[in-house]
């Protein structure tokens, strides 16, 4: 499968090589390929990566404090309200 999406053959010439049927590459192709959405090749050199790993840990960061405020606004939600305040009918 590497063959097919990494080189500038084709899969029908990577599947005659290899004597296989150029649908099974193709349904390969499709079970252990890339999908969209997937992250990019990995960091090639200790400077990326380490860029990577600052970007990574930044982005954590961010979403445990989101947590951490959704958390406190569904309890503030959640609370049963003062005698001044209308109820809402269930």
């Amino acid at each position: 499968m590497e063959l097919t999406l990494h080189g500038d053959r084709t899969v029908k010439t990577v599947a005659k090589e290899l004597e296989l049927p150029a649908w099974q590459l193709y349904e390969w192709r499709k079970l252990y390929g890339p999908r969209p959405g997937d992250a990019g090749p990995a960091p090639r050199t200790l400077e990326e990566a380490e860029q990577e790993i600052a970007r990574l840990r930044a982005a954590v960061i961010r979403m445990r404090e989101r947590e951490i405020v959704l958390k406190k606004s569904l309890g503030i939600l959640s609370e049963t309200p003062e005698s001044g305040m209308p109820r809402l009918k269930r």
